[in-house]
């Protein structure tokens, strides 16, 4: 007697084409063969050249971990040669969404979200770990919005639901929006976030960061031009962060601000070797470096220039409540009437 059976398909590994002509015509195919059939080894999708318009949602893939990680990139390894864009909407505001997706790379990348008040491109959540995201375009292509609705890179504060642990963003260009907003919720912090070598221009925000455990930003460029914009915030990060060799200019407001960050005698965090130009003559309520509540914080070698002439409503460098800071070799410059500390 014969029995009728059907082969299981192969797990994924290897390379593999997206585009026309290619092993999958699409993304989404790519992405809906990789949650059918998961992954056996790392798996390259090199997409060729040309325009995608998708939205996509990648969910945890079966027999990923740091060995079997799954790379979207360009095939010739320039950014601008693929591009994918969609019009989010509220109820879709993202281009590519990771949720619980783990050991993802996206790299030689342009993704562009063209609506006017709906522009997130990419979207974290449900314990997305281990992903990373390196010299990519990221463009929001309005300014119609303050908000984290135009937040290029998202993660939402849930509760016990959105741990994003080893988070590795480095080398792209953010060209307007929100820049980055990665929130967590205190219960359940992420750990080990890099944010490494990016360029922020003309942005609403650049970098906002709630409760990351020894996050890392290092080596940014980011130019802030919306009046009430901040260009570096990290909130609620215990441990030994580091804000090192940044550059940071903002209109107005905080170039950088370091709040509610607890470290310990044994593991200071570090602000360093930063350049921050803030303010204008006529601009009030400009702290270009503001540390509210902190501890065993090392604030060392950076140079501040704080260009705003009201010095009732800021300071160059501004240390609020907290204890147990070091200040160190700090240049500030400051008009005539204004406070420099």
């Amino acid at each position: 007697v014969l029995f009728p059976f059907t082969l299981p398909f192969a797990q994924l590994g290897g390379h593999y084409q997206i585009g026309p002509g290619g092993d999958f015509q699409s993304f989404d195919e790519a992405i809906d063969t990789l949650i059918s059939q998961g992954v056996s080894d790392s798996v390259i999708f090199d997409n060729l050249s040309g325009s995608y318009q998708e939205q996509i949602v990648i969910p945890e893939i079966s027999g990923t971990n740091t060995t079997n990680t799954i790379t979207f990139q360009s095939q010739v390894a320039v950014a601008d040669s693929v591009v994918l864009w969609d019009s989010t909407t509220q109820a879709n505001n993202y281009i590519v969404k990771l949720d619980g997706a783990d050991y993802i790379d996206f790299k030689h990348l342009t993704l562009e979200s063209r609506s006017v008040d709906y522009g997130r491109i990419f979207h974290l959540e449900n314990n997305a770990r281990y992903n990373s995201i390196s010299h990519c375009i990221l463009n929001v292509l309005t300014t119609g919005s303050s908000t984290n609705n135009l937040a290029s890179i998202y993660s939402p504060d849930i509760y016990n639901q959105n741990s994003l642990d080893n988070i590795l963003i480095e080398n792209n260009i953010f060209n307007q929006g929100y820049g980055i907003f990665l929130h967590t919720h205190n219960n359940h912090p992420a750990d080990s976030t890099k944010i490494i070598n990016n360029t922020f221009n003309n942005m609403r925000h650049g970098i906002d960061l709630l409760n990351h455990v020894a996050p890392q930003v290092l080596n940014n460029t980011v130019q802030v031009t919306w009046s009430s914009g901040s260009g570096i915030i990290l909130e609620g990060c215990p441990g030994t962060l580091k804000v090192t060799k940044n550059r940071v200019q903002v209109v107005r407001h905080e170039g950088i601000h370091i709040s509610n960050c607890l470290a310990s005698a044994g593991g200071r965090g570090l602000i360093a070797n930063n350049f921050i130009r803030a303010g204008t003559p006529s601009n009030i309520f400009v702290f270009p470096l503001r540390i509210n509540g902190d501890s065993y914080q090392d604030i060392f070698y950076n140079t501040v220039i704080y260009e705003t002439v009201s010095f009732t409503s800021g300071s160059g460098l501004s240390i609020a409540g907290g204890n147990n800071i070091r200040l160190k070799n700090n240049c500030v410059f400051t008009p005539d009437d204004a406070l420099a500390f």
